[in-house]
């Protein structure tokens, strides 16, 4: 097995690994009809992420592109829905994914009928990188929140190292297929989880100094 199939085939399985993993926390909201602390922008970006994915990886001919986010789109849809049927308040979730939704369709119109056919694949692998982007740095946000409370108790090893290892991976990735709008976005995921290791180092012991000092 050479390294580009290595590489390949360990992105697969890490990102299945990763989309999966959120699949628990939407059946258990469905089962306690509670969405407090479900990350519904995350889903909502990720689909729209993923959507664009589909068509970039259908242009560029990467069936492992392709496929991943068939299914991470799916998983996405799955969350989606979870999550607004839980909502008690159903109308604000439900409008920002008609926003979403009609994001996808103008920029489904603007690709097909306006813009020129030679820069489709760059209009398309731009709009990916934005999201991509938006998604990969949102391991930022519990640092923020460790920072300020000076304690690491938001942060988890559990999500810190696939999250690494699956940034890393599809970094590695793109690096080999030399393809910037795969690899840029996912040099930034690794440096947020390396943020949040950082933080998890300098304020791990910040509960139990908090409570020596009470």
């Amino acid at each position: 097995m050479d390294l580009f199939t290595a590489v390949e085939a360990f992105t697969q399985v890490i990102t299945y690994v990763m989309i999966v993993a959120g699949i628990p926390p939407c059946i258990r909201m469905l089962r306690t009809k509670i969405t407090t602390g479900v990350p519904y922008p995350f889903f909502l970006a990720g689909c729209v992420n993923s959507v664009m994915a589909v068509g970039y990886g259908t242009l560029t001919e990467n069936k492992t592109v392709v496929q991943i986010n068939v299914f991470a789109t799916a998983c996405n849809i799955f969350c989606i829905v979870s999550f607004i049927y839980s909502s008690q308040q159903k109308s604000v979730p439900a409008k920002q994914l008609l926003g979403c939704t009609c994001f996808l369709v103008g920029a489904y119109f603007y690709i097909t009928k306006v813009e020129n056919p030679a820069y489709v694949m760059d209009t398309i692998g731009s709009i990916m990188l934005f999201c991509s982007t938006v998604l990969l740095l949102t391991p930022l946000l519990p640092v923020k929140q460790c920072i300020q409370n000076k304690n690491a108790d938001s942060l988890t090893l559990t999500m810190m190292i696939p999250g690494t290892l699956c940034s890393g991976a599809w970094a590695t990735y793109g690096f080999l297929l030399k393809d910037f709008y795969i690899y840029s976005p996912n040099i930034l995921g690794v440096s947020s989880y390396i943020c949040q290791a950082i933080a998890m180092l300098v304020y791990g012991g910040g509960k139990k100094k908090t409570q020596h000092l009470e």
